[in-house]
C-alpha cells in the first residue's frame, strides 16, 4: 500500500511558517534531499493556505504529479494537475491510498497533517530542523486528538546546521 509522508521544514522551536505565514528563514541554499524525496512520490495533498502560499511564489502546481488541494469551500482549478477537494481528508485520503501509485506527500498544513494523522494515514515524518527560533508561527501540528509514538529511523545532518529527522509512526 502506498505511504503517507509528511515532509516538513521546521524551526527549533516547532514552526512550519511565521506569524504572517513567512518563509523566509527557510535554507535555499541546497537541496536538502528534497528533489531525490520527489522522485519517490507520485500525490501531494496540500491545505488550502499552503497551495497559497504557492500559488503567491509563483508555483501553480508540483508538476507531473496529482496535487489534491484541500478546502472547505469548493472551487476549480486551470491547472489539469490540481483538483480541489471539499470532502473529508480522511475519507477521501484513504480511498486515494487503495489506488495503485507511488507515495504520497502532506506539503506543509499543520491542520491538514493533524486531520490525517488522526485518522490513522499518516505513516513517516520527515522533518528538516532549521537551526532558527521564530519564537511564534504555525505550528508544526494543530489540533491532533491523542499522544502518538514515533521510532526514529534515520538522522541527517548537514554543515550549516538543518538536521533531517525521519521518523515511522508506531502502529
Amino acid at each position: 500500500m502506498r505511504r503517507i509522508k509528511y515532509f516538513v521544514a521546521m524551526s527549533l522551536d516547532g514552526y512550519i511558517a511565521g506569524p504572517n505565514d513567512e518563509i523566509d528563514w527557510l535554507f535555499t541554499d541546497q537541496h536538502y534531499g528534497l528533489s531525490t524525496f520527489l522522485k519517490s512520490i507520485d500525490t501531494v495533498l496540500i491545505g488550502r493556505k499552503t497551495y497559497e502560499q504557492m500559488q503567491l511564489l509563483g508555483a501553480a502546481s508540483y508538476e507531473g504529479k496529482q496535487n489534491y488541494v484541500f478546502s472547505r469551500t469548493g472551487r476549480s482549478s486551470v491547472h489539469k494537475e490540481v483538483h480541489w477537494i471539499n470532502e473529508d481528508p480522511g475519507s477521501f485520503v484513504e480511498k486515494l491510498r487503495r489506488k495503485p501509485g507511488k507515495d504520497m506527500w502532506v506539503v506543509g498544513g499543520g491542520l491538514l497533517f493533524g486531520c490525517l494523522l488522526d485518522h490513522n494515514l499518516i505513516d513517516d515524518i520527515i522533518l528538516a530542523v532549521h537551526p532558527t527560533l521564530l519564537g511564534e508561527g504555525i505550528p508544526f501540528v494543530d489540533q491532533i486528538k491523542r499522544k502518538y509514538d514515533l521510532a526514529l529511523v534515520k538522522i541527517k545532518s548537514f554543515p550549516t546546521g538543518l538536521v533531517i529527522l525521519t521518523y515511522n509512526l508506531v502502529k
